[in-house]
């Protein structure tokens, strides 16, 4: 039974590697069946936000870790901080955070 068990643990990463780069693809198709009938769906739209939300930074990470580790293993303690800025930039950029503050000075 143990052995059983090991070769399930070893054959985990790689399904969890086939869900995550099938996400951008089944994530929207089960959308678009299950709910599809009752409001719309775009199916398109989701399948490409998805492919870059989640496909892109994974195949990103797995380049970098290839082909450059020292650098990897350098900039690790700092991804998850560079992350959150990250994020956080791309739902506050400059120009409309600018435009929004004048906006509201002005009223």
């Amino acid at each position: 039974m143990l052995r059983l068990l090991s070769s399930f643990t070893n054959l985990y990463p790689l399904w969890l590697l086939g869900y995550t780069l099938f996400a951008f693809v089944t994530t929207p198709l089960w959308c678009h069946l299950l709910a599809g009938h009752y409001v719309p769906v775009d199916a398109l739209g989701l399948c490409l936000s998805t492919l870059k939300a989640v496909v892109a930074p994974v195949l990103l990470g797995i380049f970098c870790n290839w082909k450059l580790p020292g650098f990897v293993a350098k900039a690790a303690p700092f991804v998850l901080f560079i992350s959150v800025i990250a994020a956080w930039c791309r739902q506050h950029p400059v120009g409309e955070a600018a435009s929004a503050e004048s906006a509201l000075l002005k009223s």
